[in-house]
């Protein structure tokens, strides 16, 4: 959850439309994402905390993460910190 997305390089993968879509295995489109870790966006009452204010830095290593849609997710966040 806690992840900052490095703009640019994304690269989006449309799958047909299953019959549920609505589940990360079976949705629709991917977004393969760039991005590191950033320790200091946590949880609040199990849920995203207020939205650090871009850009972030850390010396995390940069991972590839999969977005998948808001309805598809078990984590739904609908905006992330972005590295400069």
């Amino acid at each position: 959850m806690n992840y900052a997305l490095a703009m640019g390089g994304m690269q989006v993968t449309e799958k047909p439309i299953a019959k549920q879509p609505f589940s990360a295995e079976t949705a629709p489109v991917e977004i393969a994402a760039k991005a590191r870790r950033l320790p200091q966006w946590t949880l609040v009452d199990d849920s995203p905390g207020p939205l650090p204010a871009s850009p972030v830095t850390t010396k995390r290593p940069e991972e590839t993460v999969t977005l998948v849609p808001y309805g598809a997710a078990k984590l739904r966040i609908t905006a992330f910190p972005v590295l400069p």
